[in-house]
């Protein structure tokens, strides 16, 4: 994925900078969840005093992927941090459109289609290097000569991405760092609203 690039945080900016008693409430959902060690080990990447601004925290991507990402159309799966924390693979997956509803079965474990190609508006990624497309399932490594300079971002961290989303809808307020954008949501937006917005969005995306 090539330039431009952007710095991107994984626990979002926005929630970083919200009460103390919205943080907590935030960890506090977690916990119905998570077990309590799980929790603590994403607390500790992200609260001090640089809160959200930590190295644990950022990680580089191509303005695309970054507002995929912030889309939910992507994810990123932490499979590997290498014994001398120098270098860090994750699975790429694409993730499917699901149909929005006020209820879920929390018995069934959700599951991700391993053979997609895009996102669900056809948007595409190539790898740069290979000129290849890049599917579900690839393996994507970062690296980095001095991990304690310049760490890795946080394996443990990823997996609360995919729990902010639901928070995020709940500020009113919008915030906005380097496309880490928080918006204004209704549940009274109308159907019509939101295909006109989705209609807005790029269909197709190349990395050149």
């Amino acid at each position: 994925m090539g330039e431009p690039v952007q710095v991107c945080h994984i626990y979002p900016f926005a929630l970083g900078i919200e009460a103390e008693w919205e943080k907590e409430k935030f960890w506090n959902i977690l916990q119905i969840f998570w077990d309590l060690e799980t929790v603590d080990r994403w607390k500790k990447d992200i609260i001090g005093p640089n809160g959200t601004e930590v190295p644990q925290n950022l990680l580089c991507l191509s303005t695309v992927v970054h507002d995929l990402w912030g889309s939910a159309r992507l994810a990123f799966e932490p499979v590997k941090m290498s014994e001398e924390k120098t270098s860090l693979t994750m699975r790429f997956w694409w993730l499917p459109r699901r149909a929005y509803s006020k209820e879920m079965d929390m018995c069934v474990a959700p599951s991700l289609p391993s053979d997609l190609k895009a996102s669900p508006y056809n948007a595409k990624l190539w790898n740069c290097d290979t000129d290849q497309p890049i599917y579900s399932g690839q393996l994507v490594t970062m690296t980095t000569r001095d991990p304690e300079a310049m760490p890795l971002p946080s394996f443990d961290l990823f997996g609360v991405v995919d729990v902010t989303d639901e928070e995020l809808e709940e500020v009113s307020e919008g915030f906005s760092d380097d496309g880490d954008t928080v918006r204004e949501t209704s549940e009274e937006t109308s159907e019509e609203e939101e295909e006109e917005e989705e209609e807005e969005e790029v269909l197709a995306y190349t990395d050149d």
